[in-house]
């Protein structure tokens, strides 16, 4: 049986997908191992280069739909026991070393790592049990970390970015159009509302364009589900010294929501004693 499948779905990343792919492959030689490669039907070369890198260990598929519908397509396609989701514009460092960590004490949970583009690192069957990724192109991961909280089986380590080199997005949106960039913010604050994630901004197009967000649910095939771990993403976080981001608070109360309403306390206490570790260090607890 494969151990982990690594699943990455790619749009245009033409420029950056070799260096991507490289990458990964010299990190996960003694692993027992395959990848997913889904081409989300690219205007440009992609699919052409994912396909050279075709073989028995790894698959290549093309698929047309969002970004969540992309990524549960590849989950489905999987074989390993373990999934590990990653985006094809992130150079990934220490891998070995951070899934040595993750198979002896994690290896139960689905987790998210770091400050940076790591969408997850879970078992297949957990995926599954709660749904994989929705039909969402934006905020699709936080609608699955949701998910997961409410099942108690989300961990967030925040102090990993030591797994993350060079995130590549100069290639990206050179070229849009006007009339791209306003269907782009339709559809970003359509699935921001679906998901039920706050928005800080008080820029007067982003209300507008979540206003106008909101509207267009109404004609999604996805709806809004109301998760009860949303209701405590905005909590203040005690002895804060300076003020954090939207992320980290979020995250750290994604932790404090399953510690407060799930039966396994131990894990949650130990996950929030280190992120607890981690302000400190960068942030400055009182």
């Amino acid at each position: 049986m494969v151990l982990l499948s690594i699943t990455i779905t790619a749009k245009n990343e033409a420029p950056v997908i070799d260096k991507v792919l490289n990458n990964l492959v010299e990190q996960l030689n003694d692993l027992n191992y395959e990848m997913i490669l889904i081409d989300n039907w690219s205007t440009d070369n992609t699919f052409q280069l994912l396909k050279k890198y075709e073989n028995e260990y790894i698959k290549v598929f093309r698929y047309k739909g969002s970004k969540g519908s992309a990524r549960n397509f590849a989950l489905k396609n999987a074989d390993g026991k373990y999934v590990m989701a990653l985006d094809a514009d992130q150079i990934y460092l220490n891998l070995d070393k951070f899934l040595k960590d993750y198979f002896s004490t994690y290896s139960s949970y689905a987790v998210k790592i770091g400050r940076s583009s790591f969408p997850i690192i879970s078992p297949k069957e957990l995926l599954m049990n709660v749904g994989g990724w929705r039909d969402l192109q934006f905020g699709e991961d936080w609608d699955l970390w949701f998910r997961l909280a409410e099942a108690c089986k989300y961990v967030y380590l925040a102090d990993y970015d030591w797994v993350f080199g060079e995130h590549i997005r100069d290639h990206k949106n050179n070229y849009s159009s006007i009339i791209s960039r306003i269907r782009k913010y339709m559809i970003k604050y359509r699935d921001l509302y679906i998901v039920g994630l706050p928005v800080y901004s008080q820029n007067i197009y982003d209300k507008f364009f979540y206003r106008l967000g909101r509207v267009l649910s109404f004609f999604n095939s996805e709806k809004k589900i109301v998760y009860n771990c949303t209701k405590y993403l905005e909590m203040p976080i005690d002895k804060m010294g300076s003020e954090i981001d939207w992320d980290l608070q979020f995250h750290y109360n994604l932790i404090k929501y399953q510690l407060l309403t799930c039966k396994n306390k131990t894990i949650f206490l130990e996950i929030l004693s280190k992120i607890d570790n981690y302000l400190k260090r960068n942030y400055g607890i009182m």
